[in-house]
């Protein structure tokens, strides 16, 4: 184990272009750590209490809507069925309708 006093005439037997480089890139670490410790702290989370109820949010935008799916609907005969005398249990077929 090395002794303090070894250390510190280490550091002195360096050139001081080393001495400076090192406290510079010491205090570059020592605020990067800083910083980041202080951005975690303000990460923007709101916090609710849970209860039951509707959950709802509203959202405003403007834009186009584009449909899920496209259904095409389409009639081949156009009218009103008005009387189609039927008794039951007699059954229908399709040739009776025209």
């Amino acid at each position: 184990m090395l002794n303090i006093s070894v250390i510190i005439v280490k550091i002195k037997s360096l050139p001081k272009k080393y001495i400076l480089i090192g406290i510079i890139a010491i205090t570059l670490i020592v605020i990067g750590i800083f910083t980041i410790l202080k951005s975690k702290q303000n990460l923007g989370y709101d916090f609710v209490e849970a209860r039951k109820g509707t959950l709802s949010q509203e959202v405003n935008v403007s834009g186009k809507l584009k449909p899920s799916q496209n259904l095409d609907l389409g009639f081949e005969i156009g009218g009103v069925l008005i009387l189609f005398e039927v008794a039951l249990p007699n059954l229908i077929f399709k040739k009776r309708l025209n």
